[in-house]
């Protein structure tokens, strides 16, 4: 077995020296160095190859200053591209899987302040972490001064914590790294929380943990300090939905889920906050004596944004109040319907738009409900009856009264309804039968607008909004 030293090249090097003390297992040389390279470079005889990995600038340098110290020794430089992850993955893990038979020493001294690639080293030593011959080390400058102190005590957990931080950071879940690590125990249950919707986990105990663990290991994991500030930022985020009713609670995870690009959930979240919203504001304007957060009330707050309501559930002001107030109420229905769509093709793989179209979409839904929560539009309501004779509903209660006094008036009242009927299956050539004039204008004029009024109530549009509509209210016959 032969010993292979492998180091990240920094692109620093000075002619002054620094003072390095060891500390590690292995028996480096303590004393006056240029940098770890140096101490590498000192430390270890002929027999040992060394492997140093950097950008063409930084390797150029280190021949440079140590041409003497390799002149004599097996040292071979590879040259990566620092812009490409790939490049740089590819080249530190396939050095080291085809040295796994050697004893390795890896120095990370020159990666260590880049989280990157701290955490491309975790994944290398990850998938080979059943070779119990890799080392790492580093050194770890001293607080206000030039010495350095090289160690190696647990620096491959804290690498893979690294890794554990920038995954969950971006994807919400982990890497298949072994459970024995705390954190990736504590994130790998909030991840399985977060994904099932497990909000009393998440508030009462994965938060709980994870504050608990940045505050105790804050000072350790110092080299991580920016993956950790990202991931308490996260965790006070969602800590401060927790007293927030649940409308407020599932647009956060809307916009929370649409950031890191799982737009199933965030669809999913959306349509229920919309309609958790509703239920929040009959609420507060006592319209409804049910408790909306069941689920099994969920069916009555979209049996209202469909304007179908059941009269038992709601307490309305009048008779009226949908009708008068439909332009409002379709504002939020065609919204949950637009969300519903995406929803249903992301759910049962039947999308027949690309990534970008479905992104901007939900990216302009979620926008158009946070704008209608502040302007708080369903706080708006008409509750007065001013604009019932505007109403489909009261236009058709105008028509079905003519209707009912035609038919009563008649002196073949049963005769009547038989033409009515036959009208509606278009047997027009039955109404010759009759010849009473009013009976005939009737029925071939104002039961078209009867027609026109209920395809206007299916589509629910005020009158009020289509002058042609008015006429008909305008135009009611008056026998």
């Amino acid at each position: 077995m032969h010993q292979i030293v492998i180091s990240l090249l920094g692109l620093s090097v000075y002619d002054t020296k620094s003072n390095y003390k060891n500390n590690s297992s292995y028996d480096l040389k303590s004393g006056e160095f240029i940098n770890s390279i140096d101490v590498l470079l000192n430390s270890f005889n002929n027999r040992e190859r060394f492997i140093f990995f950097g950008t063409e600038e930084s390797i150029d340098k280190h021949k440079e200053v140590f041409k003497d110290l390799i002149s004599n020794k097996d040292v071979t430089f590879i040259e990566y591209d620092s812009q490409n992850l790939n490049d740089i993955f590819y080249k530190i893990i396939s050095t080291i899987i085809d040295n796994k038979e050697n004893e390795i020493l890896f120095d990370i001294t020159h990666s260590f302040r880049d989280s990157v690639i701290m955490s491309v080293i975790s994944t290398i030593v990850s998938q080979i972490v059943y070779n119990p011959n890799i080392t790492m080390i580093y050194a770890k400058q001293e607080k206000e001064n030039y010495v350095y102190e090289l160690v190696g005590d647990d620096i491959l957990n804290t690498s893979n914590i690294a890794f554990i931080l920038s995954s969950f950071i971006s994807t919400l879940r982990l890497p298949p790294l072994s459970s024995k690590y705390e954190l990736f125990e504590i994130l790998n249950n909030f991840s399985i929380h977060l994904m099932s919707n497990q909000f009393k986990s998440i508030y009462e105990t994965d938060i709980v943990n994870i504050k608990k663990f940045i505050q105790n290991n804050e000072e350790k994991l110092f080299f991580v300090k920016d993956l950790l500030e990202e991931l308490e930022n996260i965790v006070l985020n969602i800590e401060a939905t927790k007293n927030k009713d649940t409308y407020a609670q599932f647009l956060f995870f809307a916009k929370f889920f649409f950031e890191k690009d799982y737009y199933l959930h965030s669809a999913t979240y959306l349509i229920e906050a919309i309609t958790y919203y509703i239920g929040y504001v009959l609420t507060e304007l006592k319209m409804i004596d049910f408790n909306y957060h069941e689920y099994d009330n969920q069916t009555k707050i979209v049996g209202f944004l469909r304007a179908t309501p059941s009269q038992k559930d709601f307490k309305f002001p009048n008779e009226y109040f949908i009708d008068i107030n439909i332009d409002i109420i379709n504002k939020f229905y065609g919204l949950r319907e637009k969300v519903a769509k995406i929803r249903h093709n992301l759910a049962h793989i039947n999308i027949n738009q690309d990534y970008s179209e479905v992104k901007e979409k939900l990216d302009n839904l979620i926008k158009d409900f946070s704008n209608l929560i502040n302007e708080k539009i369903l706080y708006k309501f008409d509750i007065t009856e001013e604009k019932k004779k505007y109403t489909v509903k009261y236009a058709l209660e105008l028509y079905e009264h003519e209707l009912n006094n035609l038919i009563i008036n008649n002196q073949n009242p049963a005769k009547l309804q038989t033409v009515i009927k036959k009208f509606e299956e278009e047997k027009l050539d039955d109404l010759t039968m009759f010849e009473r004039e009013k009976l005939k204008k009737f029925i071939n004029t104002n039961y078209i607008k009867i027609s026109e009024l209920l395809q206007l109530k299916e589509d629910r549009k005020l009158l009020q909004q289509d002058i042609s509509v008015q006429m008909i209210i305008e135009e009611l016959p008056n026998f």
